[in-house]
């Protein structure tokens, strides 16, 4: 997925002749000679560097790849626990049915796909969003949201309306992603955790859900 990704549009979005697609080669590099959370944080950092979108929306994205090549690593403690299945886990009656939406969508959309979402679809209501490419912000939906909590589109969708605010998994999805940017804008201000603030410090949401509705507690 990883590979197709950045094959089909992550190369547009660049800085100064560098792309996300470079990012990821050089952090696949990386993955084979060290591992685990150090990894998983140096990622978003090249993010920050390859990409020229808001920052918000370059985390989810790699986030996305690392969902794709691999899962978020626990600490002891928490290995103790039973967790929930990885975001990488997704079952594929799943992934596939999310992938059948995005492909519908995408070509009800085609010609205006590198529009902003908020142009293209209705209700897009959360500010860190707002200006991200509609094709973009569907791999967003159905990979860093969906594949995150292992659930189909219709979990928070209502299939017929989209844009429909009926069903509470959805609105509790935007009440979530305020205290996920609260909490992101809180560990940047932090001086004393292990992770150096010159570090990306940002969790995202298969952070706690694993690829579960419920998060691991």
């Amino acid at each position: 997925m990883a590979a197709r990704l950045s094959r089909k549009w992550l190369p547009r979005y660049s800085r100064g002749g560098a792309t996300i697609a470079g990012a990821w080669r050089d952090i696949a590099l990386s993955i084979n000679q060290t591992g685990g959370r150090r990894t998983f944080r140096g990622m978003f950092a090249a993010a920050g560097a390859a990409f020229g979108a808001r920052p918000f929306v370059s985390r989810l994205l790699l986030t996305v790849w690392a969902l794709s090549w691999c899962p978020p690593t626990v600490d002891s403690a928490q290995s103790k626990a039973t967790p929930g299945p990885s975001a990488s886990a997704v079952p594929d009656s799943i992934a596939e049915a999310n992938r059948a939406f995005v492909a519908t969508i995408l070509k009800e959309i085609a010609g205006r796909d590198t529009q902003p979402a908020e142009s293209v679809f209705r209700n897009v209501t959360l500010p860190q969003l707002q200006g991200t490419p509609a094709r973009t912000f569907l791999s967003i939906m159905s990979i860093g949201y969906a594949q995150a909590l292992g659930v189909r589109c219709t979990y928070c969708h209502v299939e017929t309306d989209f844009a429909s605010d009926s069903k509470r998994p959805k609105r509790a999805a935007r009440e979530m992603a305020v205290m996920h940017r609260m909490i992101n804008t809180e560990l940047r201000k932090m001086q004393h955790i292990p992770t150096p603030a010159s570090e990306d410090r940002a969790i995202n949401c298969a952070t706690c859900h694993r690829g579960a509705t419920a998060p691991l507690r």
